[in-house]
């Protein structure tokens, strides 16, 4: 992943955002816990890339994009 090598390359962002987008978005009938899974699982990333550039700052934006998202699916899937 280009990420892991230059964690501020602000269009490989996009491009995971915009994948994100295109999964959660999509009719597929996937269920909301796997949102949660795939959202979880990108921290999981940015974790990873944060022991190594803990100081990027797309990267941070990024993570915090995804904890909206997270928080967004957690609201939806317990109303």
């Amino acid at each position: 992943c280009l990420l892991l090598c230059c964690p501020d390359n602000c269009t490989a962002w996009a491009d995971r955002k915009r994948a994100i987008e295109f999964y959660m978005d999509s009719d597929s009938g996937i269920g909301k816990e796997s949102h949660s899974k795939l959202l979880k699982s990108e921290l999981t990333l940015l974790d990873l890339l944060f022991s190594q550039h803990s100081k990027a700052p797309s990267s941070w934006a990024h993570r915090k994009w995804i904890n909206r998202l997270l928080v967004k699916t957690f609201i939806y899937t317990h109303k």
